[in-house]
């Protein structure tokens, strides 16, 4: 489900101009275009925002594709690669954010 996600918001941002978005226009893009598969539009779009990061938060409560959200979507259909993405992404994004203890 976040990967369709991910696929409409590219949708929106290449095939009809749009980088910037909010979830009633990935909810309309998904009924015009992707048949209507898509349950509970808004916990999808936080989640691909804040569990995923396929999304961002940008002005106004609009969102918008993150880099690793546009590098998912052109890996598709290949899941041993977007597997290959999501394991580089985490191992990167941990590197520096674990926090030092501090000694008594």
């Amino acid at each position: 489900m976040y990967q369709r996600v991910a696929c409409l918001a590219y949708y929106l941002t290449y095939a009809r101009n749009t980088p910037h978005f909010k979830t009633k226009e990935i909810s309309r893009a998904n009924t015009d275009a992707a048949a209507g598969q898509l349950t509970n539009p808004s916990a999808r779009v936080n989640d691909a925002t804040t569990k995923y990061g396929y999304l961002s938060a940008v002005r106004g409560g609009q969102k918008q594709i993150t880099v690793f959200g546009e590098q998912v979507v052109e890996a598709l259909p290949d899941y041993v690669q977007v597997k290959q993405l999501h394991t580089d992404n985490r191992s990167r994004g941990r590197k520096g954010s674990a926090r030092k203890k501090k000694s008594r």
